[in-house]
């Protein structure tokens, strides 16, 4: 345990619910089954980031094809809250165009900063405290 820090984590709202969360909201036989009924009304299009915006892709979509669980997710910034998706979805209920971002606080020993594939020149980044402070390391 080298440190302790107090660490707040966003969970980006997704606006479907899995079966689990469909259940922890007493929605029985709900949540979303992947079946994909809710995308094909939604009147939004956009790029696909996922395949570098060479294939559209709805509001509602899955992230990509080999996501586990497949559910889909609502990009909030692009929906225009219709609603065509909640009643395409039906008895499932899956669909929550209210949702919000979570925050989560939670202690952590240590902070793995990631920046990439390339080797990364620390030295360049001061206010990171590489060679000044034992606890930062790479």
């Amino acid at each position: 345990y080298i440190g302790n820090f107090d660490v707040t984590i966003r969970k980006k709202a997704r606006g479907v619910l899995s079966m689990a969360d469909a259940e922890t909201k007493g929605i029985v036989g709900g949540g979303c089954n992947g079946c994909g009924d809710c995308e094909a009304p939604c009147p939004v299009i956009k790029p696909n980031e996922f395949e570098v915006g060479m294939k559209p892709r709805k509001a509602i979509y899955i992230n990509h094809p080999q996501v586990v669980p497949l559910l889909y997710t609502i990009d909030f910034n692009a929906c225009i809250k219709c609603g065509l998706c909640v009643t395409a979805c039906g008895e499932k209920k899956a669909i929550d165009l209210e949702a919000k971002d979570e925050f989560v606080t939670v202690k952590v020993g240590t902070v793995i900063l990631a920046t990439g594939f390339d080797i990364f020149p620390i030295e360049k980044k001061e206010e990171w405290g590489y060679k000044r402070y034992e606890n930062v390391i790479t």
